[in-house]
């Protein structure tokens, strides 16, 4: 995102979760279908995600109920969204500024690096 506008914003993905002291935990399980299915945290990060409003993922398709908004909250600063996957995907992203800009951008998960 940072390029596209002024704004000092990344989404990021990760298997790690960013507001545990257990850095090196990931939760897994073998789902029936055989894959394994990763615990994915989805967040903000940069300077500028003080003048979040809120964010809406469009996850996959596939997930039910796809289309998910997070408001930006004292408990959730970085307007964080947890979900369970078995791959990675282009991950759409609008981010609402306080200001009623929208930023649009898109993300491609890299949670298995």
């Amino acid at each position: 995102m940072e390029g596209m506008t002024d704004k000092n914003i990344r989404v990021i993905d990760s298997i790690f979760d960013p507001n545990s002291t257990e850095q090196n935990v990931v939760h897994y399980y073998k789902g029936s279908d055989g894959r394994m299915h990763y615990k994915v945290w989805i967040f903000l990060e940069g300077r500028d995600t003080y003048e979040v409003d809120y964010t809406i993922y469009k996850l996959h398709s596939t997930f039910s109920d796809p289309i998910r908004k997070v408001s930006r909250t004292i408990s959730n600063p970085n307007c964080g969204l947890v979900i369970w996957t078995w791959g990675n995907f282009e991950l759409g992203i609008e981010i609402i500024l306080k200001t009623g800009e929208k930023i649009s951008a898109s993300h491609q998960m890299s949670f298995d690096r």
